[in-house]
């Protein structure tokens, strides 16, 4: 229970000294993602006049925001979290505690606005005449909370490894640059050639754009093996993750 009291402090002081301190930058969590998505609609569909053949024009719009905010749950929640204990040396050096919360909050308040951006990216989307099902927006929630313990699996990982070597947090964000574009954002798993087709599924992120597009496009999800596959794999990487950084963290105070 201390645990979980403790864990929603850094939550709250996660959520605050980042986003709650200014206006902007709260509005920011929203305005950036709806900004890239209007970015690629219009450099995508407008300039360069490209097409997904399997989609209508009124859904390729809806089609890259289903990718686009997952990506930003996944890419800034790992991110932040990696960063997470070097940011609180100076409390952890005071306060016996433990450690893995801070990554915990980080996480968290990240899915929690990229979330909520989502949702609110979903229905505006709607009010605008794209051919989105409300019906389904509850699969957001059993989709991104496994995604969530996937992304914090990872976390727990680069964030004990981020105390010994600092380097990680600058390597790490050139690798998600690169993961963003073989990640099934903005194009579909049948537009990459055949050799490349079958990477996609060593890629964690694609089967939760898929499902999402699947449920609140299409029409057509179901939760069958290639979820369960997904889940499996989130809940092992967590727990090996959270062994990891236990293991770890036992000689953080030489080196924070």
């Amino acid at each position: 229970m201390r645990s979980v009291r403790l864990w929603y402090q850094f939550y709250q002081r996660d959520i605050a000294n980042r986003y709650l301190g200014s206006i902007s930058g709260l509005l920011w969590v929203f305005l950036h993602p709806l900004l890239l998505l209007a970015l690629y609609a219009f450099l995508i569909g407008g300039v360069l006049k490209a097409r997904i053949p399997s989609l209508s024009e009124l859904q390729f719009v809806p089609y890259v925001a289903l990718g686009l905010w997952p990506w930003m749950c996944f890419s800034e929640g790992l991110q932040r979290g990696t960063q997470s204990v070097v940011e609180h040396a100076g409390l952890l050096g005071k306060v016996a505690l433990p450690a893995e919360l801070l990554v915990a909050a980080s996480v968290a308040a990240s899915f929690s606005l990229h979330s909520l951006g989502l949702v609110a990216a979903v229905v505006l989307l709607k009010l605008l005449g794209y051919p989105i099902l409300l019906i389904h927006l509850w699969v957001l929630i059993p989709l991104l909370s496994c995604l969530f313990v996937l992304t914090l699996g990872l976390a727990w990982i680069c964030a004990s490894v981020q105390v010994y070597v600092r380097d990680l947090a600058q390597l790490l964000g050139q690798l998600l640059g690169f993961m963003f574009f073989l990640t099934p954002i903005l194009y579909t798993p049948q537009m990459l050639p055949e050799v490349l087709a079958p990477w996609l599924r060593f890629n964690p992120i694609s089967i939760y754009c898929i499902t999402a597009r699947e449920f609140l496009l299409f029409g057509e999800g179901v939760f069958s093996l290639p979820q369960v596959t997904a889940l499996l794999v989130a809940c092992a990487v967590a727990t090996l993750g959270l062994l990891f950084f236990r293991k770890l963290s036992r000689h953080f105070e030489d080196f924070l």
